[in-house]
């Protein structure tokens, strides 16, 4: 086609894609704007709830009060502003090191989020959650080795705490004192020489 017909295509082809754009740019609006207007709906039943949560295509950070196993636990009753110190790992968790009170042993590590917190500070034994069981467990249950809460100290940076205990009878699953092992471990000192005890 040529002259004056092919100028009028031309032209009828530009408006129809144009149209087509504006078209496509409109539903692509509306459809994002149902989506904010669905997570402002989701956020503002959550507030009238005392909750206020992400929907599920959106990343979030755990928050502290989220059980390890990213399930529908109960709420922590742990202290907030002790919750608010702590700095958990992605799961929730904070490594915690159990120490004998009186000898300054260092018996052992576990994990704990706010709930497993709160349990050591409120029923006198520790109780840790199990990454592997996806499980809080109380420290001597099943063994009879428990663990008596004498002290709970938290790191500076809160990414760690201190339970200070009683232990009865050995730490380990091993059946050792505790988890510690030094055999196997050679330690030199700035002299060139073992240091005594590795």
């Amino acid at each position: 086609m040529t002259g004056p017909g092919k100028a009028l295509g031309a032209r009828v082809t530009t408006r129809v894609t144009t149209r087509v754009t504006r078209h496509t740019s409109t539903l692509r609006g509306r459809w994002h704007l149902g989506r904010i207007r669905s997570w402002h709906d989701q956020v503002g039943a959550g507030r009238q709830n005392g909750q206020v949560s992400a929907p599920a295509s959106t990343p979030a950070s755990t928050p502290a009060s989220t059980p390890a196993s990213g399930g529908a636990l109960p709420r922590s009753a742990l202290d907030p502003a002790i919750a608010a110190r702590l700095r958990h790992d992605v799961r929730g968790l904070v490594p915690a090191i159990a120490q004998q009170w009186d000898t300054g042993e260092v018996l052992m590590l576990g994990w704990m989020d706010d709930e497993a917190l709160h349990r050591t500070l409120t029923t006198g034994r520790v109780t840790y959650f199990s990454r592997s069981r996806d499980e809080y467990w109380r420290k001597g249950d099943t063994s009879g080795h428990v663990q008596l809460v004498r002290s709970v100290s938290l790191d500076c940076d809160g990414d760690a705490i201190l339970v200070q205990v009683d232990q009865v009878g050995p730490a380990c699953h091993t059946g050792t004192r505790t988890c510690f092992d030094t055999r196997g471990v050679p330690v030199r000192g700035a002299d060139g020489r073992p240091v005594s005890g590795s």
